[in-house]
């Protein structure tokens, strides 16, 4: 049986886990001497109410080459198992890295795959979920491997910061911009690229920046067989409001499903954040 293991960088929750039959491994969030599991000990909701008053921005800790050992060992205990292990961008967390230590050290790596999604939060879920879809079928964890990096060449994920706040917190824009954004309602576009997540434009108020992912979904038109996520970071209402853009704007979308953004996207864009994934 091919096993799936994934990281909290994708967001999914322990629940759906166990109901799925697949297992996530918790990145450390640290808020000042505070130390929590993401998904276990610290959930999303909690996440942002620290978010929303810190001075300081939380930090994140990848997971360790020990823990990936562990749970490789657990699901290879019996011989006819192999693992497929999905994880967040190589180029935001060493994560993956710690991944590829674990499996050169197992009795066993040639019943370990592992797969750099190139992506974080929502893309990263996006996959996890089609790898659930075709692990039945799949010959062996080899050949899904292969599926999965087959979307991940046509997966596209992007998202829209509410705030300007936490970007200046992190360093990632000056004081004097973030205040003078602020006061024009400027609003940060992303996109993950080639594994980082960078910034895909600006535009001023909400409505411009829903009409700019119809724009996206226009020029990368979805897969219509292949169920879309929308993301929001402790934020239902604009997720709801983009839905109904989106719906009203685009005929023959694929079904949409939400998830919440979760520690490593929600810490460097706050609360707010509002994205999509979905394989072209």
């Amino acid at each position: 049986m091919i096993r799936i293991i994934t990281d909290s960088m994708s967001d999914l929750t322990q629940q759906e886990a166990a109901a799925q039959d697949f297992r996530i491994l918790p990145l450390t969030v640290r808020f000042g001497s505070e130390e929590f599991l993401d998904g276990v000990s610290l959930d999303h909701e909690s996440f942002y109410k620290r978010l929303e008053t810190v001075k300081e921005l939380p930090q994140t800790s990848q997971v360790t080459p020990e823990a990936f050992a562990k749970a490789f060992d657990a699901e290879l205990l019996d011989p006819e198992n192999e693992v497929l292990c999905i994880t967040g961008s190589s180029k935001l967390s060493g994560t993956c890295q710690s991944a590829m230590i674990a499996r050169s050290a197992s009795a066993s790596p040639e019943r370990i795959h592992i797969v750099d999604s190139e992506s974080v939060s929502m893309g990263e879920a996006l996959l996890v979920r089609l790898a659930l879809v075709h692990r039945a079928a799949a010959k062996n964890a080899a050949a899904l491997a292969e599926v999965v990096r087959g979307y991940i060449r046509r997966a596209h994920v992007i998202g829209k910061a509410d705030t300007l706040k936490y970007l200046v917190m992190g360093g990632r824009l000056s004081v004097i911009g973030g205040a003078v954004g602020s006061a024009l309602h400027i609003k940060p576009l992303l996109r993950l690229t080639d594994g980082k997540l960078v910034q895909a434009g600006i535009c001023r108020g909400s409505h411009r920046a829903l009409d700019w992912f119809v724009k996206q979904l226009e020029e990368h038109r979805p897969d219509p067989a292949i169920p879309m996520i929308l993301a929001h970071a402790h934020a239902p209402e604009a997720a709801a409001a983009l839905q109904a853009h989106l719906t009203s704007s685009l005929s023959n979308l694929p079904p949409i499903m939400q998830l919440e953004i979760g520690t490593v996207v929600g810490t460097h864009g706050g609360p707010g954040i509002v994205g999509l994934s979905w394989i072209e």
